[in-house]
């Protein structure tokens, strides 16, 4: 009898063994993706935000015009060479920003590097990445909410500038047949810069949410990961990546998403569970 019950100890230890480790796979999984879906919503902010602030490259007859001086000097050398560094300092701010945001998302996915070798202790190291799941779930979501308030503006700096210094040359023309068909030609390509910029808006809005969605998964399985089968958590993930699947359509409606992800803000603020664990200075990374 003391070895049938001994069997029976270790066979459902085994098997409680394997779906732990399952389960802590899966949830390692889910935190990857998390962070992979950030850093590529990351990555798109930091290049609108140089966007913002690039220049267009030197015209190379308006360069000829500079050094045609029989007065050249070495100080005016050294301006037209200083002119290619605008906005250089604001480029690696911008850098340093995004790096500073983008590894707390690494940070958070370390946690669960080592979680399935030590999946009988998979449940407290679980809870321990709880404040950091919520957090960055809901910062992505404000990243969204940023960008379609225009508090992250997109304007594509570089395509403006020549865009006006173009119009205001074709308003010097005299002639009023050939200035007015330029003129044309010019407000159709102001209409594709807006709606290039519109393009871009979304699409880094959509990546945004793709992030949030790829959150709110993790903050789940978090919160339930005690009580959740192997099943539970394979079928919670595949309704998460049908969700990330219709973000990732050509044309996504980005008002409505941001009202679905407002919402899932909003519960996981008023929620008692979760509102405690928000912290607006969140540092997983230094």
């Amino acid at each position: 009898m003391r070895l049938v019950v001994g069997v029976m100890v270790c066979v459902s230890a085994l098997l409680f063994q394997g779906c732990t480790k399952d389960k802590a796979e899966a949830i390692k999984v889910a935190a990857k993706s998390f962070q992979a879906e950030a850093s590529a919503a990351l990555e798109q902010i930091r290049d609108i935000l140089k966007q913002n602030v690039a220049m267009p490259p030197r015209d190379n007859d308006k360069l000829a015009g500079d050094l045609s001086q029989t007065n050249f000097t070495y100080e005016m050398l050294q301006e037209l060479l200083s002119e290619n560094q605008i906005g250089a300092p604001q480029t690696g701010q911008i850098d340093q920003q995004i790096d500073k945001v983008e590894k707390n998302y690494d940070a958070f996915a370390k946690m669960f590097d080592s979680l399935a070798q030590g999946h009988f202790f998979a449940a407290n190291s679980v809870q321990q990445s709880e404040k950091y799941a919520v957090n960055l779930t809901v910062q992505m979501i404000n990243m969204a909410k940023l960008i379609q308030d225009q508090k992250i503006p997109v304007h594509l700096n570089a395509k403006r500038i020549l865009l006006v210094e173009q119009i205001k040359q074709h308003n010097a023309i005299p002639d009023e047949k050939v200035r007015h068909d330029l003129l044309i030609s010019d407000a159709q390509q102001v209409t594709a810069l807006a709606a290039e910029e519109s393009q871009l808006r979304a699409r880094t809005i959509a990546q945004c949410l793709r992030a949030a969605e790829a959150g709110r998964l993790v903050t789940d399985l978090v919160r339930d990961y005690k009580s959740l089968s192997v099943g539970d958590v394979l079928t919670q993930t595949q309704q998460s990546l049908g969700f990330v699947a219709e973000i990732s359509n050509q044309n996504p409606d980005v008002v409505s998403l941001l009202n679905h992800y407002t919402a899932v803000e909003n519960k996981i603020q008023s929620d008692p569970f979760w509102s405690k664990l928000l912290d607006d200075k969140l540092t997983l990374a230094h």
